[in-house]
């Protein structure tokens, strides 16, 4: 409280130097370029200086404020994702856990299309196995295979041990 007091006695007696000087010696400023000219008291173009150096400065950080936000709802959406990707990938896990096969397969690949998600390709094939959706598992297969181009090994060694597991033997090989 008594640092506020003290701030504004001070800007009250700085007020009242610039006032009596401003009366006493009001100068002159003369601008010109080609044949414009502006002339003005030195003051206004003081105060005129300033302002537009704040303008200036409020300029910038608007734009930085703004760029900043960009960013900030970037992150907020990819946040948004990993959280519902995370929750279908624990979902399915869980009705993997169940053997609810076709609902798990489903889960499993809504959110698979992360890069992170072959494990979830590879789950959700074994479920389609399961119920013996064989079409459903080729394509979890080939879009583990799309996805992580690494994974074409892992991908295949999968489809030979499901389908090995459908007593599917002329195939596996």
């Amino acid at each position: 409280m008594i640092v506020w007091l003290a701030i504004a006695v001070l800007a009250l007696a700085l007020g009242g130097v610039l006032g009596a000087l401003m009366l006493r010696d009001p100068g002159y400023v003369l601008i010109a370029y080609g044949d414009a000219s502006v002339e003005t008291s030195l003051w206004f173009a003081v105060a005129a200086a300033v302002i537009a150096w704040l303008a200036c400065g409020a300029l910038v950080a608007l734009a930085r404020r703004a760029r900043r936000g960009g960013d900030r709802l970037r992150d907020w959406r990819a946040s948004g994702r990993q959280r519902a990707n995370r929750e279908h990938a624990t979902r399915g896990a869980m009705l993997l856990a169940e053997e609810r096969w076709r609902e798990a397969g489903k889960a499993l690949l809504a959110q698979a299309d992360d890069a992170a998600g072959l494990l979830d390709y590879l789950a959700a094939a074994r479920a389609a196995n399961a119920v013996q959706d064989y079409a459903q598992r080729d394509l979890a297969l080939e879009r583990a295979k799309a996805a992580i181009p690494a994974a074409h090994f892992a991908a295949e060694l999968t489809r030979a041990e499901l389908q090995q597991a459908a007593a599917k033997w002329s195939e596996s090989v």
